[in-house]
């Protein structure tokens, strides 16, 4: 992954670790990340550094969509489309169930601006909503 692509508080994947970890601190070569594991008696948290090369965005799903409204739409009587809305932003589905393209944000009732920027990974949502709401998904 590349620095830029990251923000405090963005979720990914080390390679070769099935947990995802928050960045907690970008530096010019590495970031700080921390994670969280549980087992029946005691939960964990680890602190570690890792390189921008060994971290893996993880895939945008629908699960990562809780917390927005899904609703089905209409494209001028035409195409029905679904919808998750969240805080004037739409995330429209695509045409397979794992793609997900940005289209509107409102702002008030008027419509602030249209883009068609595809979301596949968790981290671009994350960055999405923080840039256009202000707050943290």
């Amino acid at each position: 992954m590349n620095k830029n692509e990251l923000r405090v508080g963005n979720t990914v994947r080390v390679k070769g670790v099935d947990l995802p970890a928050k960045v907690g601190e970008i530096k010019e070569t590495y970031c700080r990340l921390h994670t969280t594991t549980s087992t029946e008696s005691s939960t964990m948290t680890v602190d570690f550094y890792a390189p921008y090369s060994g971290l893996v965005p993880i895939p945008l799903t629908e699960e990562d969509l809780v917390g927005f409204q899904k609703e089905t739409r209409e494209d001028w009587g035409f195409k029905k489309f679904t919808v998750h809305h969240r805080d004037g932003v739409d995330i429209h589905e695509g045409n397979h169930p794992t793609e997900f393209l940005y289209a509107t944000y409102m702002k008030g009732t008027q419509r602030s601006f249209k883009a068609g920027r595809r979301i596949e990974h968790l981290h671009e949502l994350q960055n999405l909503m923080f840039a256009l709401t202000g707050r943290e998904l």
